[in-house]
């Protein structure tokens, strides 16, 4: 019975072992390779613009609520007899006149600037990048103005409401919180629109990258 096995063995050919190419090991499969981002193009772009001025929509909505709220209280306090109630409302009233205004503007040109600015991406998309991006470019260094003024705000709020409230002077010390809190609320809307403002001119400098 053994003496059959191996006669048997001899007989059935073996399979051939499948021959490995020596440089296919080396090559990573494609599955493997990193996949790159698609290129910006002009209809992506215009996708961008358009997101970046309908958070400019929204920011005037925060605006203009922020804006009434600061007005209507700054309002409520100047007509009270307390004189921290007066103090509270020349901050209140002064920054709300500069929230609602930004909303005004807002509202009023964005619709349009994104129509025209569609319209130029399409039909000439080197003048886009290099208009729109330089607009941009601006806008950004405001905000770093911005930012400064708001911090010097804040700091200053600071400070008259710490001398006011040590030498009991209420109108100092109610001018200095109104301050304080204006400045934040400034800080915050500014630190979110800088944040999309630096996004939206990246994505500008990238597509302009896709046309030299």
């Amino acid at each position: 019975m053994l003496l059959a096995l191996v006669l048997l063995a001899q007989l059935v050919p073996s399979q051939p072992a499948p021959a490995v190419n020596a440089d296919s090991a080396l090559v990573p499969s494609q599955a493997d390779a990193p996949v790159k981002p698609p290129a910006p193009t002009a209809a992506l772009m215009d996708t961008e613009l358009r997101t970046y001025f309908a958070g400019e929509k929204h920011e005037a909505y925060a605006w203009l609520g922020v804006g009434a709220a600061m007005a209507g209280g700054g309002t409520y306090f100047a007509l009270r007899e307390e004189r921290f109630s007066h103090g509270l409302a020349i901050p209140m009233l002064a920054v709300s006149a500069i929230q609602l205004g930004a909303a005004a503007v807002l509202f009023y040109r964005t619709d349009e600037q994104v129509t025209a600015l569609s319209a130029e991406l399409a039909k000439d998309p080197r003048r886009y990048v290099g208009e729109e991006g330089g607009r941009m470019a601006k806008v950004n260094r405001g905000f770093d103005v911005y930012k400064w003024v708001e911090l010097g705000c804040f700091g200053s709020g600071l400070v008259m409401s710490g001398v006011g409230g040590a030498i009991n002077k209420d109108l100092l010390l109610g001018a200095g919180i109104g301050l304080v809190a204006q400045s934040v609320a400034m800080l915050l809307f500014d630190h979110f629109a800088e944040q999309r403002a630096r996004l939206y001119d990246r994505q500008i400098q990238d597509f302009g990258g896709t046309l030299r």
